[in-house]
């Protein structure tokens, strides 16, 4: 049986009304062919796969048509029109990319919400993590994340996370990492992380990176830890070695 229009309208409403009034942590699909098509429980967010395809369809065409509604309300200044666009954008998209974590033009419609009122920002760190227990190797959402904690710095007036923000996100990191090992883009954003961490935290890192040291992308932090080193010079994040001159013999 062919999902209808309707169904999965309604579907998006539920999606978008639980990202709003409850405290969602976690993606999941259900395998599951009978309606409810949208479940939670336990702080979870089900959707079964019997919907996936038609909604994605839907949320992606409806998304692209946004976008160039975006560009010409831009072009032609109508601001009006730009609000509207910006808020069926900021809905839409979140519901395709809690079907499909990595959807650049998704986060670029999200970005002009967030320009609109920064106060979205803490709630949009949220989603972010929530869609990344489904979706951990999704670059354009790292990206993202990474520009959400900018602009969070900025909006304070601040050139540097907190101490609190620096362990909520190196948490994120230790649990996708501890999930799915080999995930390149979970250690590249602890990497990015480095520069705001002072002595002991990034003591504290090297010792967690030594006790998985298997980890095939990690290889690749190293790599690039290494090639930062002249960057950090006062964090101890690498051994400084000292060579003592050779005396001469005889």
């Amino acid at each position: 049986m062919d999902i209808s229009i309707a169904v999965i309208q309604e579907s998006i409403q539920t999606i978008c009304r639980l990202y709003d009034t409850s405290d969602v942590v976690e993606v999941d699909f259900v395998p599951s062919s009978e309606p409810p098509y949208v479940l939670f429980d336990e702080r979870c967010l089900g959707i079964s796969m019997k919907i996936l395809k038609p909604l994605y369809k839907y949320s992606y065409q409806r998304l692209m048509t946004l976008n160039e509604r975006l560009k010409t309300a831009t072009r032609s200044g109508q601001l009006e029109k730009l609000k509207d666009i910006i808020v069926e954008g900021m809905t839409i998209s979140e519901v395709a990319l809690t079907v499909k974590g990595d959807i650049p033009v998704a986060y670029h419609l999200r970005k002009q919400g967030i320009m609109k009122s920064k106060n979205l920002i803490t709630k949009e760190l949220s989603f972010l993590s929530a869609i990344f227990t489904k979706h951990p190797k999704c670059p354009s959402g790292w990206d993202h994340r990474r520009w959400c904690l900018k602009q969070h710095m900025h909006r304070h007036k601040r050139t540097s996370l907190l101490a609190s923000e620096i362990e909520t996100e190196k948490e994120l990191c230790r649990v996708l990492a501890e999930k799915y090992p080999r995930n390149y883009y979970a250690w590249m954003h602890r990497l990015w992380l480095v520069k705001f961490m002072v002595d002991i935290q990034v003591r504290f890192n090297k010792l967690f990176l030594c006790s998985i040291f298997q980890c095939a992308s990690l290889v690749h932090f190293l790599l690039f830890s290494w090639k930062m080193r002249c960057t950090l010079p006062t964090i101890g994040f690498f051994p400084t070695f000292q060579t003592t001159p050779r005396s001469n013999i005889g």
